[in-house]
């Protein structure tokens, strides 16, 4: 079994409200929940928020211009 293109938004249009702590739960919710599966590969859709439009611009573990985030540390586990 492959994970893939799993993703949450920091920033999202009226009535889809987010911010980088619930990324950052997102992404706990989805490892506590795939833990007992032990996927060989889990991929998040991007590293860095793409061009593209809402709420998928927002969707990045990191802006172009960060080192880290609230979410980057949730995924690597620092």
């Amino acid at each position: 079994m492959l994970i893939t293109e799993s993703g949450w938004f920091r920033e999202g249009p009226e009535g889809w409200e987010s911010d980088v702590e619930e990324q950052a739960s997102f992404i706990h919710t989805l490892f506590d929940l795939t833990e007992g599966l032990e996927p060989p590969l889990l991929i998040w859709s991007f590293l860095y928020n793409p061009d593209t439009q809402i709420p998928f611009d927002t969707m990045g573990l990191l802006n172009a211009n960060e080192a880290h985030t609230r979410a980057w540390e949730a995924w690597t586990g620092t």
